[in-house]
């Protein structure tokens, strides 16, 4: 009888599984754009307006330059996609806090955020990592009529290339915050990391090695 039992429920198990009642894999990232050297992808996010973005390119430097032009604040309004305002709030060795103001369209009101960014320790291979978070650690808005992104988080992950150059890829998350238009975020999915990563580029190789 014991014996029996158990074949039923190992019988029962198998067919969960096979009937989808396991738990959920993550769902595949959709291609959404690919030219200029940089590939762009989406994956849906339950619940989300947008959908979580990641993106890839090369660069032709080497990744401590790449390095150097991501925590430098103050360059930010060149390179990232609809960025118009950026300011350093501070700084505690790796952990950089930093305000920043987007403006994605004129027919929605511009976006702000405080984001703590976090240089991670170096690794053996040469890798570089920046992780990036939405915090209310200070409270920072220099202008009420900007709606604040209650969440947006995300990395830089940045590798040496064997023949040279860096790989980075780029990944994002957010919630805008209010009502954003379906063709608007349709737009962003394929523009914002695709413009960023170009203009990335752009100023990392543009730069003059320090």
């Amino acid at each position: 009888m014991r014996f029996r039992a158990l074949l039923c429920s190992l019988l029962l198990l198998l067919l969960l599984l096979a009937s989808g009642f396991a738990a959920p894999a993550r769902a595949d990232w959709t291609l959404v754009r690919d030219d200029e050297g940089i590939r762009v992808e989406r994956e849906d996010v339950p619940g989300r307006v947008l959908p979580r973005l990641r993106a890839v390119v090369h660069i032709e430097r080497p990744v401590a330059d790449v390095v150097r032009v991501i925590r430098d604040v103050s360059t930010h309004t060149r390179w990232m996609h609809h960025c118009t305002g950026a300011r350093s709030l501070g700084q505690q060795g790796r952990v950089l806090l930093l305000y920043n103001r987007i403006s994605p369209h004129w027919a929605i009101s511009d976006r702000d955020v405080v984001l703590r960014s976090e240089l991670l320790p170096e690794t053996g291979d040469g890798s570089a990592r920046i992780e990036f978070h939405a915090t209310d650690e200070i409270d920072y808005a220099p202008d009420d009529s900007v709606v604040r992104m209650p969440l947006l988080e995300g990395h830089y992950d940045m590798r040496p290339d064997p023949g040279g150059g860096t790989r980075v890829e780029y990944q994002v998350e957010s919630d805008p915050g209010g009502a954003i238009p379906g063709w608007l975020v349709s737009r962003t999915a394929q523009n914002l990391p695709w413009f960023t990563l170009r203009n990335l580029r752009e100023s990392v190789e543009a730069r003059e090695p320090d």
